[in-house]
């Protein structure tokens, strides 16, 4: 190391042994003399020295001054606010500010704007309000005499509008861009500065011709550009085609907002502005899924403390949450979980609980549930993330039935209610979940709660949220209802769906489900005649009810079975549902058109692929036990077999837990039925197959020789769907002969 780089090194130790707390570092007659031999090497001919030079001097001499006392060290002031006017212009922002201050007062109009224009290129990456102010000063001043100036003069009230939100600035950015471009008609900056300056007019006025011009001038911007101007200019003609798809609706301009946002990143790949407007893009074209690499991609390349880190954070997010409310690729949810433990904060862990929760309720693999409640833990004691860590907690007791994790759940949702009262969302989840304790202690307090939640969400509701909020209290209701016997919680339930069905539009996603829900309440008020003794006009008048409730259930399910596609996951729900009020009113009526429909129901339920594999089993199982009660069992043997819907209860397409708890509710009935059937039927040999085959399933989970393929289908979805469609070809029933 020469001597003067050994003289920098020593003084910038001092310098730092002062910042630190140490002043005799900087006053002792050595600090001095290093400074002096310094100056001395550092001068060239013509009297000039290197900036690292001239800075480590100025700010020895700044410390001096200000450790002397009061009306001392004259000269180090002189010697400093000298040394710091030589760096002001090429970078202002390491001269103390009130020295920087100093000398943009005393400046003409030239390094005035020399000064501003410096501030400006450090303030892109530092969010410092006093010093863009300063920078706005200086150049508003400097502008008066030098129209040049006025572009960076709008460029600055742009950016200090977009940091602070004041309309004047944005006001001001447009005069002083439209002073620019008329200075300068074909000067890219100038025309760039006011297209955005117009941008945000428009977002703050709603005016449709700032947004009009500004696509206009952005557009002669681009024709004069090149390079990388050429892919800023791109991306700001996306983000004004977004708005004004936002305005008007028009598809056309999304799919030029994308064109554009993507020739911007393929100019800059690696450009963190680039990929979060390609993000942002995609995420307005709902495409979330799309857009994440490249939302991940402008976090990590946007370091800490810079001013547009908060927004990449947002924009993560948002991704993140579409993702999480449209995607139900357990894949898909595998990268948004890997994205939101590696770059989202603490204060963010809620949302990647959710992510979790998601994916159990896909794949049902516990880990996800437990994870998604140590993310939750994690989180801010916030009403959102209290309810969701309930729900994670009411899912796994589903999963355990572990009486703290319900305890647990209900005290989290009530603290939810509590710090935020009148919350639609947060009364429904606790009303939920004290409706699930109920299951397990039977006491009426909880039964009761739960319906007081639901009718005060109700009450706090507004039109978006009414017609859920009705559907689950009419949930709760119906289920009040079965637990004590109260005919009036069923007639309101009935009445509430039909108002939260009033409520909805034809194509809104949740119609289909009011209206079934309202159909099993109909048919359940059909069936459910209150105890007591009835005249004979008395018991025609209702018997003619229940066949109006049972009539209107039937037409009800069969118009919700109509609407839904074939390969949805919930048209088995909807075709079983639809043949078990069929079989209810072929019992009532003797209709065997009746019997005939629901068993074909049953039987395309159970040959659903997309449905739930228990839905499946249970639609099986009806099938067969309606045909034998109305027929026979020799009648029921073809229902229920060569289907044997226990295969179904081990089928690789369920989870194993799944499987485990399928098996134990169905698998003894099912062979049982099965076997009785084809004895009933003559056919023995199928009788014994039908036990053998049911002990042989049995005997399989019970040795654990199945694998769980819940693991393998987030990692490789196409290795264990072969393995599935294998599996299930091997759990077929040999062919008769």
């Amino acid at each position: 190391m020469d001597e003067l780089a050994t003289l920098i090194a020593a003084l910038d130790a001092r310098i730092g042994a002062y910042e630190s707390g140490d002043a005799a570092a900087v006053l002792d007659d050595a600090a001095a003399s290093e400074a002096l031999r310094l100056r001395h090497l550092a001068l060239t001919p013509d009297r000039r020295m290197e900036a690292r030079v001239v800075r480590t001097l100025a700010w020895l001499h700044w410390h001096r001054w200000n450790a002397l006392p009061e009306g001392a060290g004259q000269q180090d002031l002189s010697i400093a606010v000298g040394l710091f006017g030589a760096m002001v212009e090429d970078d202002p922002m390491a001269v103390p500010g009130q020295v920087r201050r100093c000398h943009v007062d005393r400046a003409d109009p030239a390094r005035r704007a020399r000064i501003g224009t410096a501030m400006l290129s450090h303030l892109e990456r530092a969010d410092d309000a006093d010093a863009l102010t300063e920078a706005v000063d200086a150049l508003s001043q400097a502008a008066e005499t030098l129209p040049d100036v006025l572009s960076n003069l709008s460029y600055a009230y742009l950016m200090r509008y977009e940091r602070g939100g004041d309309r004047a600035d944005i006001e001001q950015a447009v005069a002083a861009g439209e002073g620019a471009a008329q200075l300068r008609p074909d000067a890219v900056s100038a025309l760039v500065n006011l297209g955005n300056a117009l941008r945000l007019l428009h977002a703050e006025t709603g005016v449709r011709r700032d947004l009009d011009r500004a696509l206009q001038v952005n557009s002669r911007a681009a024709l004069a550009a090149t390079g990388e101007t050429r892919a800023t200019i791109a991306l700001n003609q996306a983000i004004m085609l977004l708005a004004r798809f936002d305005t008007a609706g028009n598809r056309a301009d999304l799919d030029a907002a994308l064109q554009e946002a993507q020739r911007a990143v393929d100019a800059d790949p690696q450009r963190p502005l680039f990929l979060a407007g390609l993000a942002t893009v995609r995420l307005a074209r709902g495409e979330p899924t799309a857009g994440l690499d490249a939302a991940c991609a402008a976090l990590r390349g946007t370091p800490t403390g810079h001013p547009d880190r908060p927004r990449r954070l947002v924009l993560l997010t948002d991704v993140l949450r579409a993702i999480n409310s449209t995607c139900d690729d357990p894949a898909t949810l595998g990268l948004a979980i890997d994205a939101a433990v590696a770059l989202l904060p603490d204060e963010n862990a809620s949302l990647v609980g959710s992510l979790f929760q998601h994916r159990y309720a896909l794949t049902s693999a516990p880990g996800d549930l437990d994870q998604a409640i140590a993310f939750g833990q994690r989180g801010p004691a916030d009403p959102g993330t209290l309810s969701s860590l309930g729900n994670a907690y009411t899912m796994r007791h589903r999963l355990t039935g572990a009486t703290v994790d319900i305890e647990r759940a209900v005290e989290l949702h009530r603290r939810a209610a509590a710090d935020d009262p009148g919350h639609p969302g947060w009364l429904m989840n606790l009303s939920n979940a004290l409706r699930l304790r109920y299951e397990h202690t039977d006491d009426p307090a909880d039964l009761d709660a739960s319906v007081a939640a639901s009718r005060s969400g109700l009450r706090f509701s507004d039109d978006t949220t009414r017609p859920g909020q009705r559907a689950n209290l009419a949930a709760t209701l119906v289920f009040r209802s079965h637990a004590v016997g109260s005919p009036a919680d069923l007639d309101e339930a009935i009445e509430q769906l039909r108002q939260a069905i009033a409520e909805v539009p034809a194509d809104y996603e949740y119609r289909a489900l009011y209206k079934s829900n309202l159909a099993i309440a109909l048919r359940t008020r059909a069936t459910t005649m209150p105890a007591g003794r009835y005249s004979v006009q008395e018991l025609l008048r209702r018997r003619a009810a229940e066949r109006a409730d049972l009539d209107e259930a039937v037409d009800l399910l069969r118009d919700v079975v109509r609407g839904v596609a074939p390969l949805r996951p919930e048209r088995s729900t909807f075709l079983a549902n639809l043949a078990t009020t069929l079989g209810v009113r072929h019992r009532r009526s003797g209709t065997l058109n009746d019997l005939d429909e629901a068993v074909q129901l049953w039987q395309a339920a159970t040959d659903t692929s997309a449905g739930p594999v228990a839905e499946r089993v249970r639609a099986a199982r009806d099938a067969a036990r309606a045909v034998a009660n109305a027929r026979g069992p020799a009648d029921a043997a073809p229902t229920t077999w060569p289907r044997s819907p226990y295969c179904h209860c081990s089928s690789g397409a369920a989870p194993l837990a799944d499987q485990h708890q399928l098996l134990r509710r169905y698998v003894a009935d099912l062979a049982c039925d099965a076997a009785a059937a084809a004895v009933a039927a003559a056919a023995a040999p199928r009788a014994v197959e039908a036990v053998e085959h049911a002990r042989g399933v049995l005997w399989t989970q019970l040795l654990d020789t199945r694998t769980d393929l819940s693991a393998l289908q987030q990692v490789d979805p196409d290795l264990a769907t072969r393995l599935i469609t294998c599996r299930a070809l091997l759990d077929r029933p040999l062919p008769h002969h």
